[in-house]
């Protein structure tokens, strides 16, 4: 049997396929991410000491929420069959993310704000919601693995990936610096003249202590998801193991092995996210190890693309 190698037209459809696959789940984890960071930073949002920061943080995540929504509206070229109810719902959620972009930063458009966020949660939520009417109307529940899969990946890794581009990235930082600055001028500028200078918490201090606030606040959410990805995962790997063997189908296989990697990432990644909150929470600045955190991020990242390629192996013969 002849091997098939990138180079080849077989290995290059392979290729494109995973690529097509990653770029599609990242999309839309992202997209779910950006709505969990509002859930996550709800807390924080009510805390004086970090409107600033929250402010700065919740555009930031709207902006990543728009761009993730485009990208997946663009995979919608290869799925036409879906563009019916999906795309709406992904319309939904960059017209949400894009009104939360000029709204965020001004207590003039709170109402506009919510209402922007409002949309973003019903667009993140439109493929569970329409999944699991259409298996509702057929009796067929098994169609909603792969939505709910993903959405549950995308609360706990595209939560923390957007947490930390909102909070951790030097970007952030550099932002919220400016941000802080212009703000401070504005406020020297219009307090009355006193001899005492005011004191100004850093910005990198409130971010971290924002970081802190949200991850705490993540470590729920992160578990019912990792839960919820444990049920549907192995529900969706009994379908593909029907057969006589199913160990030796898991051992030997392409699909077994690939999922047997995956499973050890996964471990990896919720390994390294249990020592970061641990580390997060003994911390007094709330700073996070920033190996570890990259460590978390790649992983997941690796997991993304383990996930493209079981789509695209067939199943265990």
């Amino acid at each position: 049997m002849a091997r098939v190698t990138s180079s080849s037209p077989a290995g290059s459809a392979v290729v494109n396929g995973v690529g097509a696959a990653t770029f599609e789940f990242v999309m839309a984890m992202t997209v779910t991410g950006a709505v969990g960071f509002r859930l996550v930073s709800r807390h924080a949002r009510r805390l004086p000491d970090l409107a600033e920061a929250v402010s700065i943080a919740e555009r930031r995540a709207a902006r990543i929420g728009l761009v993730a929504g485009i990208g997946t509206l663009l995979t919608y070229g290869t799925h036409l069959s879906d563009l019916s109810c999906y795309m709406l719902g992904t319309c939904l959620a960059v017209l949400g993310f894009g009104i939360t972009s000029y709204a965020a930063g001004s207590n003039e458009h709170s109402a506009l704000r919510r209402a922007g966020w409002a949309l973003a949660i019903a667009g993140a939520l439109s493929e569970c919601l329409v999944t699991g009417a259409r298996a509702f109307e057929t009796a067929s529940w098994s169609m909603m693995l792969h939505p709910v899969h993903l959405l549950a990946a995308g609360s706990w890794l595209g939560t923390l990936a957007v947490l930390a581009a909102c909070t951790m990235s030097p970007m952030a930082r550099s932002r919220a610096t400016r941000a802080s600055r212009t703000g401070a001028h504005q406020r020297l500028r219009l307090a009355p003249q006193s001899t005492s200078q005011p004191t100004l918490r850093p910005p990198e201090a409130e971010l971290h202590a924002l970081w802190a606030d949200c991850l705490r606040h993540l470590a729920p959410l992160a578990g019912g998801s990792a839960t919820t990805l444990a049920l549907t995962g192995m529900i969706s790997a009994s379908r593909h193991f029907r057969v006589r063997n199913p160990v030796h189908a898991l051992i030997t296989g392409e699909y077994g092995q690939v999922l047997i990697m995956k499973l050890l990432l996964v471990g990896m990644v919720a390994s390294l996210g249990a020592w970061n909150a641990w580390h997060t929470r003994r911390s007094s600045i709330g700073e996070p190890p920033v190996w570890s955190l990259a460590a978390e991020l790649t992983a997941a990242v690796v997991v993304v693309v383990m996930a493209a390629v079981l789509v695209t192996l067939p199943r265990a013969a």
